[in-house]
C-alpha cells in the first residue's frame, strides 16, 4: 500500500510539472522559427582583459551587462538571469551546490569562454558516466588515481557538486528565455532530466561542449522549447521532454559521440539540407565525437584520367582524376588492386605490372557533406628499359689471368642502386683467352626489361706470369767465346747472342723468354749475370827432330863412332867423380 501511494504521488507531481512547463512555453511564445543564417555566425572569442566588465564572485540575480570570472567560483545559490545578460568563464571553474546553476529567466544569456588557458580541470568519470571534478570534496583523489576512465579539460568549466532528488531539471542551464552558447564546457551535472540543459525557452548552441552528465532522460539536452544546434560537442543523450509540450531539437552543425548522435536521429533532428555523418579520416575529427552534422552538397562528378599507360620510374604512376561539386574541387583519395574485386591497398602502385585503381572523391569538404563518388580504372605499368648508361664498374681492358674474367656490373637508374636478381641478372661470355675477349649481359627483370651487352678485351700477361716461368743462373761463358755457347732452359735465348766474352769476370747480357702459351703471354727479357772464365793458354809444339845424317861413306861411320865413345868416355868419369865425392863425403 505505502508503494501504491508513492508511486501515486510520482505520478501526480510529473502531471504537475508538465502543466508547468507548458504554461512556461506558452508564457514565452512556445517553438520559435529557425534564425536566418546571419543569426547563426558564433561571435568571436578573442582574449580580452574584460575592461568595463564586472567580476562575478557569487550566484544571485543579474538584470544585464557583462560579468566574467577571475578565479573559479562556488554557487550557494543559482545565477538568476533577468536580462541581456554575457558571462565569461575566462578559462575558470563556476562550481554549484544548488540545483540549477544559472537560471535564465527572461532576456538573452550568452556564455562565452575567452581565454581557456587560465585553467586545465582534470576529472574522472564515475559509474553513472559522469565527469566528478575536484572540487575540494573528500576522497577526490583516491577516486581518482583509482579511476579506469579520467581526462582533463582546458578551458571554463560549468560544474556541480549536487545530487537531483525527484523530478529536477536543468543542472547547468534552466532557459524560460533565450540563451546562446559560444564556449566552456557543463558537466558533471546530476539530474532527473535535461541534465547539462534544459531548454524550455530557446537555446541556441554554437560552441563549447555538453558532456559527462548523468539525467533518468536526456542527459545532454532536454527540450520542451526550441533548441538550435550550430556547432560545439554534445555527449550523452538529448531529445524533446517527454510529455507534451513537445520541444523541438534541431541541428543544422556540430558534433556528436554515438549517443548523441542515436538520439538526434531517432528525434529526427537534423535540419533539412544537413546530412549526420561520421567524419572520420577527415579535417577536425574528433574520436571523443566523431560524428558530425554537414550541409549536404551538390551532386559529384568524377572525370576521365588522362593516362592509363606508363613506365616504371621508381615512384607512384602518374594517375590522375578530378572531382568537384559544381564550383567546388573535391580532393581524390586513390587505392589499388591486382584484381579488380580484389582487396585495394591505399595509394597508387609503383611496380610494373597491370593494375586496378579505384578513385574515390571525398566525401567531406570544409563543412559541407557531398558523399563519395568513385571509378575504377585497369592501368598498365611498364618495365623500365635497361640501358648502356645504366650499366658501369666494367672496364675496357684486363689481362688474361688464366681463369675466367668476370667484372661485377654496377647498375643504377637516377643514381638509386638496382638489386641484383630482382631488378637485373648479369651472364657472361667464355671471357677466358686473349682471342676469345670478353662480354657481360644485363638483362632487365621485374621492373625492367631489355639487355644490354657490354664488351671488353683481354690483353696477353707477361710471360714473368706464365707456368714455368724461371730465370736461368749459374751461366759462364769461357773469356773469348760468344753467348751463343751457353746452353739455356726451353724458351729462353738471347737477346744477342754473337756477344762475346772480352776478358775474365762477369758480364751482364738480356734474355728473352717466349713462353709456351704465346697466345695468352707475351714474351718478356730478363737482364742477367754471366761468368766469365779465363781462357787455358795452349801449349807450344815440341820442335820436329833434325833428321839424322846420311852415312854416305867409311869415313861417315868412323866419325860417327868416335863422336859416340868419346861421349860415353865423358860420361864415365862424371860418374865416377861423383862416387868419389860421396864416399869422401
Amino acid at each position: 500500500m505505502e508503494k501504491i501511494k508513492k508511486a501515486s504521488y510520482t505520478a501526480l507531481a510529473a502531471v504537475l510539472f508538465i502543466v508547468v512547463c507548458a504554461v512556461l512555453v506558452a508564457a514565452f511564445g512556445g517553438v520559435s522559427a529557425l534564425p536566418s543564417e546571419d543569426a547563426r555566425t558564433p561571435l568571436l572569442q578573442a582574449s580580452h582583459d574584460h575592461v568595463g566588465w564586472n567580476e562575478l564572485t557569487a550566484g544571485g540575480e543579474l538584470t544585464s551587462g557583462n560579468y566574467y570570472l577571475a578565479e573559479d567560483v562556488s554557487l550557494e545559490s543559482s545565477i538568476s538571469i533577468k536580462g541581456d545578460v554575457t558571462l565569461c568563464l575566462n578559462g575558470h571553474k563556476l562550481v554549484s551546490s544548488v540545483c540549477n546553476a544559472i537560471v535564465v529567466n527572461s532576456g538573452t544569456f550568452t556564455l562565452l569562454d575567452c581565454d581557456g588557458s587560465n585553467g586545465s580541470h582534470s576529472y574522472y568519470v564515475d559509474d553513472k558516466g559522469k565527469y566528478v571534478f575536484d572540487n575540494g570534496q573528500e576522497g577526490w583523489q583516491k577516486s581518482y588515481d583509482d579511476a579506469v576512465r579520467k581526462g582533463e579539460i582546458f578551458g571554463g568549466v560549468i560544474t556541480s557538486t549536487y545530487r537531483h532528488s525527484l523530478l529536477e531539471i536543468g543542472g547547468g542551464m534552466l532557459i524560460l528565455g533565450s540563451a546562446a552558447m559560444y564556449g566552456g564546457t557543463i558537466a558533471g551535472f546530476d539530474m532527473w532530466s535535461g541534465a547539462g540543459i534544459e531548454v524550455q525557452g530557446s537555446f541556441t548552441m554554437f560552441g563549447g561542449a555538453i558532456e559527462g552528465n548523468f539525467a533518468d532522460d536526456n542527459d545532454a539536452i532536454s527540450s520542451s522549447g526550441y533548441a538550435n544546434i550550430y556547432g560545439g560537442c554534445v555527449k550523452g543523450k538529448l531529445g524533446e521532454f517527454a510529455g507534451p509540450p513537445q520541444g523541438v531539437i534541431i541541428a543544422a552543425g556540430g558534433r556528436f559521440d554515438e549517443k548523441a548522435r542515436a538520439s538526434l536521429v531517432e528525434a529526427g533532428g537534423v535540419e533539412e539540407g544537413y546530412v549526420l555523418v561520421d567524419d572520420s579520416g577527415y579535417e577536425g575529427h574528433d574520436e571523443a565525437f566523431p560524428f558530425a552534422v554537414l550541409k549536404q552538397g551538390g551532386r559529384v562528378s568524377i572525370g576521365m584520367p588522362d593516362e592509363k599507360t606508363f613506365v616504371y620510374d621508381g615512384g607512384a604512376a602518374d594517375y590522375s582524376v578530378e572531382a568537384s561539386a559544381g564550383d567546388e574541387a573535391l580532393e581524390v583519395y586513390y587505392s589499388f588492386s591486382a584484381a579488380k574485386d580484389g582487396e585495394y591497398a591505399p595509394g597508387l602502385p609503383v611496380d610494373a605490372g597491370a593494375w586496378y585503381v579505384k578513385a574515390t572523391s571525398a566525401a567531406i569538404s570544409g563543412s559541407t557533406y557531398y558523399g563519395s563518388v568513385e571509378r575504377v580504372d585497369p592501368i598498365v605499368i611498364e618495365p623500365k628499359p635497361i640501358t648502356r648508361e645504366m650499366v658501369s664498374g666494367i672496364d675496357d681492358n684486363y689481362v688474361y689471368s688464366g681463369s675466367a674474367i668476370e667484372p661485377v656490373a654496377e647498375v643504377t637508374d637516377g643514381g638509386r642502386a638496382l638489386v641484383l636478381d630482382q631488378d637485373y641478372t648479369v651472364t657472361y661470355g667464355g671471357n677466358t683467352t686473349v682471342a676469345q675477349g670478353g662480354k657481360v649481359v644485363v638483362e632487365g627483370v621485374g621492373n625492367y626489361q631489355g639487355a644490354v651487352e657490354v664488351g671488353f678485351d683481354i690483353a696477353k700477361a707477361p710471360g714473368s706470369a706464365a707456368p714455368g716461368y724461371e730465370i736461368p743462373t749459374n751461366l759462364t761463358v769461357i773469356e773469348g767465346e760468344s753467348l751463343s755457347t751457353i746452353s739455356l732452359p726451353v724458351g729462353w735465348a738471347w737477346q744477342d747472342g754473337s756477344l762475346v766474352a772480352s776478358a775474365p769476370g762477369s758480364m751482364t747480357a738480356t734474355l728473352i723468354y717466349t713462353p709456351a702459351d704465346a697466345e695468352n703471354y707475351a714474351p718478356v727479357s730478363a737482364t742477367v749475370t754471366v761468368s766469365v772464365q779465363a781462357a787455358v793458354p795452349e801449349p807450344e809444339p815440341e820442335p820436329e827432330p833434325e833428321p839424322e845424317p846420311e852415312l854416305h861413306g867409311l869415313a861417315d861411320k868412323i866419325g860417327l863412332i868416335a863422336i859416340a865413345a868419346s861421349g860415353a868416355m865423358a860420361l864415365f868419369f862424371i860418374v865416377a867423380a861423383i862416387a868419389i865425392a860421396k864416399r869422401k863425403a
